[in-house]
């Protein structure tokens, strides 16, 4: 007996014991709410009434659990994925959700999830489990494969673990049975042997023609001390170990900036029987696989205590049953009133009499005299007793202190109540669905940890390349390539692949529940019908979509039958998969060409303004040029004369000009000149020669 089979038992026994109360209400529950054979009387109870008084049942409590189970089906949980870090890529985690889509399908996980909420409801407790299945046995290609937990007593979870979903556990098993002869075929040299009494009691794990098998799994931590130092790089990260060695080595010792521990999180996976470990591998995930699925949870005095909906109805159902039980015995007792009879009438027919209760007679017969001649009174038999009221009022209580105790009454399940229009109705329905959600929203909590480690199981198990089937949410198959080796998370090559390395970057998940997309799908066609109801012109632009959704017969022919009919812009936005209808390609086409020669005529009349533009600007160059040229000969033309003239003369023509300009321009601050006084500006003073140097002739 190998140490870590002494530490798997131990743990297995300790598990047992400490969950022993548990597991005892547990059995109880699942006994007392049995669909096919619901045993809901007390021991007790059943020896004191004896083989003589009934102990019917009258089940009121799966009707209750369906409703809630039920409700869970229509809105089904979607795992999305969502990436983490700055290396995740958000197309990837779109395909990591698709894949996921494809595990559920393949591994019909909606019955484990309908059976792992069938039981939180029911008892407290139900589970779910995932593991790697071979699917390629030549390239040893693998994918999760999620598995139900059909018997919630097979479950042991740790009993130190304290999450919902058992995230925090660090360890977990599943008990299940093999024929014996299976047993010796897949391990011939293995004993099946019993686990040796615990002090907490077990059940034998070994039959006369089945043997338990355990699957077990643990998680192992090993933490490496890690130092960060600085490079000429950057910073670079050793472990202690290997940093010694470097410095003892070198004789170097670089500066160390930071110290810290790095756990790496393995999860080992054994398979066991009573007597030896009969399988041990590593499990490609850094989760427990097993994840619980809760009920109603409370802790006291440090202790768990779990339970579902059948605990809380106990009492009432078996008060019920006890009311219901006493008045159909009190019915069926009015026909059998006894008589009352001479002996000596009926001494001579006592085997008519015994069975007149219980047979249908014609008559019976009994002596009218004694031996003696006397006249003896006819039987007569005796007025039933009253029936009780108290017996049809206690039923009814009884029926009511159900409901109270789970929160849901008869208005829930479809009865007719004081309700009238429809908004009232459905919200008496979403009351009682409310005062039950804690058990959705756990089985939700359950799937989003459940998708936690489907897709850190993915990413480890798309170790080579592979072709992977993707689910759309409406159901449509696609295929991604998987290419481990890239340097990039997602990438389209140029023949329209799409390749993904999920290996790099890191994803986490998040549940999303909602009606399923037939539920969806259904609802938008009924409010499509009202719309085409209220407007028939709208026919050509949503009938297509209209018959698509429907579920009759050739509803998709009569989709593609309106979809011809329908105009080129809804046909594009139809076919917006395959590209647009060859109208709007051609309209498209014809309007691009508009365009195009709109835009090359007005770039030829920008050109044309352009050279008008600059033929102007050098037509006015030219006549300023010219215009020069010409007051350049002017001046040498004139200026031979200019050099004749006597500076006397010059000089009277100056004065003259600068008198006329001054006339005209008079001065706004100078005072009016007197009469016959000669006015001159002040920028000629009298003493002073005029501008240019030039005398007048007086001055000469």
């Amino acid at each position: 007996m190998t140490d870590d089979f002494k530490r798997i038992k131990r743990r297995i026994e300790d598990g047992l014991e400490r969950w022993g109360e548990q597991r005892r209400r547990f059995k109880e529950d699942l006994q007392f709410s049995n669909p096919t054979n619901p045993d809901q009387w007390d021991q007790l109870a059943k020896t004191r009434r004896g083989n003589d008084r009934p102990c019917l049942v009258f089940d009121q409590t799966n009707q209750y659990i369906a409703q809630v189970v039920n409700d869970s089906r229509q809105n089904k949980p979607g795992i999305k994925t969502i990436p983490v870090d700055s290396d995740a890529d958000v197309k990837v985690a779109s395909i990591l959700e698709g894949v996921i889509r494809h595990i559920e399908y393949a591994s019909r996980a909606e019955i484990a999830y309908d059976t792992a909420i069938d039981y939180s409801t029911r008892i407290g407790l139900g589970g779910l489990y995932v593991v790697n299945k071979v699917t390629n046995a030549a390239l040893n290609q693998q994918e999760p494969v999620i598995k139900r937990i059909h018997d919630p007593l097979s479950l042991i979870i740790d009993p130190d673990s304290c999450e919902p979903d058992g995230s925090d556990q660090r360890w977990a098993a599943i008990e299940s049975f093999l024929p014996k002869e299976e047993f010796e075929s897949l391990w011939p040299d293995a004993e099946p042997k019993d686990f040796e009494p615990a002090k907490g009691g077990i059940t034998p794990w070994f039959g006369d023609k089945t043997v338990r098998v355990c699957d077990y799994w643990e998680v192992v931590e090993k933490k490496t001390p890690k130092v960060v130092v600085a490079a000429p790089t950057g910073e670079e990260t050793f472990s202690r170990e290997d940093y010694d060695a470097n410095t003892e080595a070198s004789g170097l010792a670089p500066a160390i900036l930071r110290e810290y521990e790095e756990t790496e999180r393995t999860v080992k996976q054994y398979k066991l029987c009573g007597s030896e470990i009969l399988e041990e591998s590593i499990f490609p995930s850094q989760y427990i696989p097993v994840v619980p699925v809760i009920g109603c949870e409370m802790w006291v005095d440090g202790k768990r205590y779990l339970c579902g909906m059948v605990r809380r109805m106990m009492d009432a159902q078996r008060a019920y049953n006890y009311e219901r039980t006493a008045y159909i015995e009190a019915v069926a007792l009015q026909p059998s009133a006894p008589y009352i009879a001479a002996w000596e009438a009926i001494a001579d027919h006592q085997e008519a009499w015994r069975s007149a209760n219980v047979t249908k007679r014609a008559y019976l017969p009994y002596d009218h005299v004694d031996e003696n001649g006397n006249s003896l009174p006819p039987p007569q038999r005796q007025d039933p007793p009253v029936l009780p009221s108290a017996f049809v009022q206690g039923g009814q209580m009884a029926l009511a202190d159900i409901q109270a105790s789970i929160g849901m009454y008869r208005a829930n399940l479809g009865a007719p109540s004081n309700e009238t229009s429809g908004r009232a109705i459905t919200a008496r329905k979403i009351e009682g669905d409310t005062a039950n959600y804690h058990y959705i929203d756990n089985l939700n909590r359950s799937i989003e940890q459940l998708g936690r480690v489907v897709v850190d199981m993915t990413t480890r198990l798309m170790d080579s390349e592979r072709i992977a089937r993707i689910v759309g949410s409406d159901g449509t198959n696609d295929f991604v390539h998987v290419n481990p080796g890239m340097a990039s998370p997602y990438q389209k090559g140029d023949n329209g692949r799409v390749y993904i390395n999920p290996q790099i970057g890191r994803y986490d998940v998040r549940v999303v529940a909602g009606p399923s997309y037939t539920s969806l799908r259904q609802e938008a066609a009924e409010g499509l019908s009202q719309i085409l109801q209220a407007n028939p012109a709208l026919t050509p632009v949503i009938g297509p979509m209209w018959a698509k959704m429907q579920d009759w017969p050739d509803a998709d022919k009569v989709a593609q039958a309106l979809t011809a009919m329908a105009p080129p812009q809804v046909q594009d936005i139809l076919k917006g998969e395959d590209g647009p209808s060859p109208e709007m390609k051609a309209f498209a086409a014809e309007t691009k060409q508009h365009m195009d020669q709109m835009q090359a005529a007005i770039q030829q009349q920008q050109q044309q303004m352009a050279q008008l533009q600059a033929d102007k600007e050098e037509a006015e160059e030219n006549q300023q040029v010219e215009w020069y040229k010409a007051e350049t000969e002017r001046l040498k033309a004139i200026q031979p004369a200019a050099a004749a003239i006597d500076p006397q003369m010059i000089a009277a023509v100056v004065q003259q000009t600068l008198a006329q300009m001054l006339s005209l321009q008079p001065q706004i601050d100078s005072p009016p000149p007197e009469p016959g006084e000669q006015h001159l500006p002040a920028i000629m003073p009298p003493d002073q020669p005029p501008s240019g140097g030039f005398l007048l002739p007086e001055e000469m």
